[in-house]
């Protein structure tokens, strides 16, 4: 055996930073017992005929045992020793500690596992990284005096290695997963802000083009007509493009930005906005708020987008010369919004499907065209403020859509 590390040259190696860090890395501090290393130990016992077998990793303070092997298992299942151990011996050796018999070295009397198990042979092969980073031992202890060959080294050895290429394929497999993990986030944002975009841009775009077009009925010189007709059909372009965009939409609900704001307001601003879609229809929008309703607590934007969504459904699938109103009025705890239409229903059986994805009632698409999206992003929008939306229909006499969200704590109404 040759020369035993001094004690400064141990406590510098058990505090060595890149070492802790690289012990950390392994992920086997405080982990569950696994049979892969329970394998490797028991292997080890049968080949080299002893009692017990360990893999050990070092932290700062203490030996944790990843996998242990006993002939004889103890009483209590220890899988972490305090104070000095055989294996702290190694942490400056690239080579076995190998120890016929403690008694013959007097530098081991300190370590309690000698008198603890009675342990009088040790055989020690240190745990190193491919950058030289001690992490533990692949160790054996017998409780007699006996001579360590040079095949019994040789196997430790070789399980030293096993348990090493475990490690590095177990934190491949990690970092595999981390990494898919990342790439399937990184796509399914760039995904839903595609979407995004796109579906925000069809409500102004819309309204571009229908005023284009109602423009086009007037009186006009041969140079606006020509200029209001490029700007329809660019308009009717841009809407095929922007609808193909959200076909892979998943659309992410962070980050709202909360207000408070009153209902009354919401629904003005919301009727405004879809005026001019409801003008090309000549579709009136009337609100009706009941009164003293106390203040609620949104993101603004994102509730003028569920509005907007149930309001063009209505003026696109209802009737021209008729009336939508949309009407607000406390439940409890909670408002409830509703948008009523006087168009053609809804067949008994798609109301289970109206918030679907990419999904819009199978008839008269002629008329209304759509992506579909509108309303499973309301429906998203409306959970991630707390509320609930749902729909009725009688099929030929009309529709409503409700959606609730709740009181504003703060004001009592």
């Amino acid at each position: 055996m040759s020369r035993l590390p001094s004690e400064l040259e141990i406590n510098a190696a058990l505090a060595h930073r890149r070492r802790l860090q690289a012990v950390r890395l392994t992920g086997m501090l405080d982990s569950p017992k696994d049979e892969r290393f329970d394998r490797l130990t028991r292997l080890a016992a049968k080949l080299i005929d002893v009692p017990a077998t360990f893999i050990s990793f070092i932290d700062e303070d203490r030996d944790f045992y990843k996998s242990s092997y006993w002939a004889h298992p103890p009483q209590h299942d220890v899988r972490e020793v305090e104070g000095r151990t055989f294996c702290h011996y190694g942490l400056v050796s690239a080579g076995p500690l190998v120890v016929d018999n403690v008694v013959d070295h007097p530098e081991f009397q300190a370590i309690p596992l000698i008198d603890v198990l009675g342990v009088r042979a040790y055989l020690g092969v240190p745990l190193i990284t491919d950058d030289g980073m001690h992490l533990g031992s692949f160790c054996a202890i017998d409780m007699r005096a006996r001579h360590w060959t040079e095949r019994d080294i040789e196997i430790l050895s070789e399980l030293a290695h096993s348990t090493l290429r475990e490690i590095k394929l177990q934190q491949a497999l990690e970092d595999v997963a981390r990494n898919l993990e990342a790439a399937k986030e990184a796509v399914r944002k760039h995904e839903e802000l595609v979407a995004t975009i796109a579906h925000d841009l069809l409500g102004p775009l819309q309204v571009v083009t229908f005023s284009a077009e109602s423009l086009l009925l007037g009186d006009l010189t041969p140079a606006q007509r020509t200029s209001l007709t490029r700007v329809s059909i660019a308009g009717d372009g841009m809407a095929d493009r922007l609808k193909s965009l959200t076909g892979t939409a998943s659309r992410s609900l962070s980050g709202l930005v909360l207000k408070d704001v009153s209902v009354d307001d919401v629904l003005s601003r919301a009727t405004s906005m879809m005026a001019a879609i409801a003008d090309r229809k000549q579709v009136r929008l009337e609100f009706e708020v009941e009164a003293g309703l106390p203040h609620i607590r949104v993101d603004l934007a994102r509730l003028l987008r569920i509005l907007g969504a149930l309001i063009g459904n209505a003026v696109k699938f209802g009737p021209a010369n008729a009336t939508v109103r949309i009407t607000a009025e406390r439940h409890y705890d909670m408002i409830c919004v509703s948008v009523i239409d006087h168009g053609m229903g809804i067949p008994e059986d798609q109301l289970p499907h109206l918030f679907d994805r990419l999904r819009q009632p199978d008839f008269d698409q002629s008329q209304a065209p759509g992506v579909g999206l509108g309303l499973a992003i309301a429906k998203e929008l409306v959970e991630a403020h707390g509320g609930t939306i749902s729909a009725t229909s009688t099929h030929g006499k009309g529709s409503t859509f409700s959606f609730t969200l709740p009181v504003d704590s703060d004001d009592p109404g």
